[in-house]
């Protein structure tokens, strides 16, 4: 679905991604893991245009994204927003609407409402908050409100950025399983990027490792606690010395 060959991407003299190589399967669930600050946010950008990357090639279902001029190509995808970005103006219907509302499908205002209460029932929410806004919702109901956001055009290919920052363990629980199971009964496509290893066993079908620049292991959820990869040793048990530790 998505192959990544030698993508690099710097800031100035920075180097952010050195020479990513990915190949992520159709219908796969594909977490990055790494350390905050490591590209793994500029490398979902760049897979879907937002940065121009230095040098290498994207391809996604067989075609490079830099010729992403085609209307359609954002259509195929959805997304997660670290914070959730919800609109603070618009209820929450309109929320979760929002893309199809600005489409040029010309979806009506009372469809496109009762698409939102079809997305709104899959995450788990009950469709009486649908006119409220989201301040009116607490940090864990904005969450699922995005999520419904994310999968109101039925994307074929969904990212997830930190899906469960800022929230308690018990309701990060109820988002990573919440994502699984979207995940699985759509038949989608999808990249999260995390450093909450809980998050990573419950959603993952793959792992990637990204450090310095590359992707440092690729394997099966699994495989990950056997990975024999020193770095990801490290990672996911939290330890202070290792490979990786000289570069904080």
């Amino acid at each position: 679905m998505i192959l990544l060959e030698g993508v690099k991407k710097s800031f100035g003299n920075k180097k952010i991604l050195a020479g990513v190589d990915l190949n992520i399967n159709a219908g796969s669930s594909l977490v990055i893991i790494g350390r905050s600050g490591t590209g793994k946010s500029v490398l979902i950008k760049c897979i879907l245009a937002l940065e121009k990357y230095d040098e290498g090639k994207i391809h996604i279902k067989g075609v490079e994204n830099r010729n992403k001029n085609n209307k359609t190509f954002y259509d195929q995808f959805g997304m997660l927003f670290q914070g959730g970005a919800l609109f603070d103006s618009i209820p929450i219907w309109e929320n979760i609407s929002f893309r199809l509302l600005q489409s040029n499908q010309k979806i009506s205002r009372s469809d496109a409402k009762q698409i939102a209460s079809e997305k709104l029932k899959l995450v788990g929410l009950n469709t009486d908050i649908i006119d409220l806004y989201p301040s009116e919702l607490s940090g864990g109901m904005q969450k699922r409100v995005a999520l419904a956001r994310a999968i109101a055009g039925d994307p074929k290919i969904i990212f997830f950025d930190e899906p469960t920052t800022g929230l308690d363990p018990i309701m990060a629980n109820v988002i990573n399983r919440l994502i699984r199971k979207i995940v699985v009964e759509m038949g989608v496509t999808a990249i999260t990027i995390t450093h909450d290893i809980n998050s990573t066993r419950i959603i993952a079908d793959d792992v990637a490792m990204l450090d310095s620049g590359k992707i440092q292991w690729t394997g099966k959820i699994n495989q990950l606690d056997k990975s024999e990869n020193q770095m990801v040793d490290q990672f996911i048990n939290g330890l202070t010395e290792g490979p990786i530790s000289n570069n904080y």
